[in-house]
């Protein structure tokens, strides 16, 4: 009985072209979402590289998608076996891009989520949430065990909500506010308490400086209530310089590569920037869906203060980006956070930075 492929008929040059012809063909229906051919895509490359040593980038060249996802996609079809994926008539019992979203796990972690995934019929995005969920709260578990010992004088993070914390700062005291508080509409009006409160607190010559996720009309209206009680002096924007670092604008639903800062104050002194443009490449978010770049937010501070200034965060989250910032610049730091397990990870977060500047030093 003959074992020949309708390849072995052909020339080689006839049999590679034809096989580049196949390749494009699928990553054409793939690109084009008929449907995911990954499995056929992966099968296809595992033969092009064993027949004539095909390279991931040959590929990428040829057929528009990216070298890495190609290598993600040989990946999978390369560990995984036909009896994991397939139920006893035959058909996937999950989407392709499902287990590419598992890859890079060990293999009791893969099964755990793939287990979760075909329970619950997970998409692949729910699937990606769910592991990034995991993998947050295993580095803060981690962070806490890795950095006991307490913060030093001058840093400090509590529990409490963002207008307890204002309300128990002795009035006049604080330099900057600087945070970036949740984007949804539900807390704008609460930014505005935020403003009022701030006013109070802030010395004559203080600055508050709220992140928000867009200008859109209802952000617009918000920066309008907040003059009400502090003087708008700047708008900066934290701009992500690679193309591949787009953030979400929330106003408007659109990737944007911008993140909006609000600077208000009644203070006539002249800031210490020198241009409202933050570029940063760097993008952080191992222990907070929600976290921001430090490198962007060191930058932030110190075009608003000046060494030795406190600062305060009053939504400073787990990653507590803005602590983190002042003690690379020589700030004080006074953080607040409503959620009751996001404090322990912030502390821990701030004596592990405190502990790293000390052995840098």
């Amino acid at each position: 009985m003959s074992t020949r492929t309708p390849d072995d008929t052909l020339s080689p040059e006839a049999a590679q072209e034809g096989w580049w012809h196949t390749l494009r063909r699928l990553a054409a229906r793939d690109r084009y979402h008929e449907r995911p051919w990954g499995w056929e895509i992966g099968l296809h490359l595992l033969r092009g590289e064993r027949r004539w040593g095909v390279s991931y980038q040959e590929a990428a060249r040829e057929t528009g998608l990216r070298p890495k996802r190609l290598r993600t996609i040989v990946s999978v079809v390369r560990t995984l076996e036909v009896s994991r994926r397939q139920d006893t008539s035959g058909r996937d019992t999950l989407p392709f891009k499902v287990y590419e979203e598992c890859q890079g796990l060990d293999q009791e972690a893969a099964d755990e989520l793939l287990a979760l995934a075909e329970a619950k019929r997970l998409s692949a995005r729910g699937v990606h949430r769910e592991r990034r969920a995991r993998e947050m709260r295993g580095a803060r578990t981690a962070l806490i065990a890795s950095a006991p010992g307490e913060l030093p004088a001058g840093v400090e993070v509590r529990h409490a909500s963002a207008e307890r914390l204002l309300a128990d700062l002795k009035p006049g005291s604080v330099d900057a506010i600087i945070t970036d508080p949740p984007y949804g509409r539900a807390w704008l009006p609460r930014c505005v308490d935020v403003a009022r409160l701030a006013a109070d607190a802030l010395t004559p010559d203080g600055v508050l400086a709220i992140m928000l996720g867009g200008l859109g009309g209802e952000e617009l209206d918000t920066i309008t209530a907040l003059r009400a009680h502090l003087p708008l002096r700047a708008v900066h924007y934290v701009v992500f310089d690679a193309s591949n670092r787009l953030t979400k604008d929330w106003a408007s639903g659109l990737r944007s590569q911008v993140k909006p800062v609000v600077v208000l104050g009644r203070g006539e002194r002249k800031l210490p920037a020198v241009t409202n443009a933050i570029m940063v490449n760097e993008t952080e978010k191992d222990l907070d869906p929600w976290q921001q770049s430090t490198e962007g937010f060191a930058a932030l501070v110190e075009r608003l203060t000046v060494p030795g200034a406190l600062v305060v965060d009053c939504c400073c989250g787990a990653a507590c980006t803005t602590g983190v910032a002042c003690l690379r610049t020589g700030r004080r730091f006074i953080g607040g956070d409503s959620g009751e397990r996001v404090v322990p990870v912030a502390r821990a977060r701030l004596v592990q930075e405190v502990a790293a500047l000390s052995q840098a030093a």
